[in-house]
């Protein structure tokens, strides 16, 4: 219990870092167009990461995010920041029953930061 929550604090940290480094902002909230017809692909994959995580597919939320084609946009970076914040948020019973753990969390965040020129681990 302690682990999994210092875990789930360090995945927050990491997360609120990125995120003003890479969005300038504290929390990372895609926004989509109000028409369906107007989406992007970066669009259409939020809308699709979301329902994902809406129902409890977290595994298949974190493929998405780590096998998109429009990984380097500004759009991808602030739906997956939203996106794994959302996935932390989760109790540890949820995030197994989806198939992941904060640690993945943890690595999509570090791929994502250092894919932008923010290595600051090992």
């Amino acid at each position: 219990m302690i682990t999994q929550d210092w875990l789930l604090r360090q995945v927050e940290s990491l997360h609120l870092m990125i995120t003003r480094l890479l969005l300038h902002k504290d929390e990372a909230a895609y926004e989509l167009p109000a028409d369906k017809a107007d989406y992007s692909e970066t669009d259409r994959l939020c809308a699709l990461v979301r329902a994902c995580i809406k129902n409890g597919d977290h595994e298949t939320a974190m493929e998405l995010l780590d096998t998109a084609d429009e990984r380097y946009s500004l759009g991808f970076a602030e739906l997956s920041l939203e996106a794994y914040a959302a996935l932390n948020a989760l109790d540890d019973n949820s995030l197994e029953e989806g198939g992941i753990t904060r640690h993945d969390i943890e690595r999509g965040i570090k791929r994502l930061a250092e894919e932008r020129g923010f290595a600051l681990w090992k």
